[in-house]
């Protein structure tokens, strides 16, 4: 279907302009306030990354889910990882939604405990950490959700870096059977 080829192209375009208005906007400031070697600095050392990496985890006559990873570092205290999916009905021509699935309520409470006990084995669980899980999968909030992929009896969750986390744990994942 060529408007789902589209959808997935234009989300990587959008992700390469708002990258290079990053980009022009921290090279503007350090070269501001970085001192007259920072263009010799820079010039030499590639400070600005932008990457994109897919992943098919399932494309058949049925059904297409694909996620879609974002990384670049733009300025900043850090890079950061973006995630990205797109999950897609080809005989009706139509997006596959999370709540296809299960509920809700369902859904972010078993995810919610996966979480905690993932962080609890680990024995980094703190009250924090509690409350960033809580938020990141709060039932109420569907964007908390946006980001799945399926194959035959399983859904697979991600979660962003600061989602369910702090930004040192990294993008967070959580497979529920179907």
């Amino acid at each position: 279907d060529a408007s789902f080829n589209k959808k997935i192209a234009d989300t990587i375009t959008a992700g390469i302009t708002d990258f290079k208005t990053s980009v022009n906007a921290d090279y503007k400031a350090r070269l501001e306030t970085g001192g007259d070697d920072f263009a010799e600095q820079f010039e030499g050392s590639g400070v600005y990354t932008y990457e994109v990496t897919t992943d098919i985890v399932q494309s058949n006559d049925n059904y297409i889910s694909a996620i879609i990873r974002i990384a670049g570092f733009s300025g900043g205290a850090h890079g950061y990882h973006n995630i990205i999916t797109f999950n897609y009905n080809v005989e009706r021509h139509e997006y596959v939604d999370i709540s296809n699935f299960q509920p809700m309520y369902f859904i972010a409470g078993s995810a919610r405990e996966k979480l905690k006990e993932k962080f609890r084995s680990e024995g980094v669980l703190d009250a924090n950490i509690e409350s960033m899980i809580s938020d990141g999968t709060d039932e109420k909030n569907p964007e908390n959700f946006k980001n799945f992929t399926f194959i035959p009896g399983s859904f697979t969750l991600y979660f962003s870096e600061y989602q369910v986390a702090p930004y040192v744990f990294g993008e967070q994942q959580v497979t529920l059977e179907i």
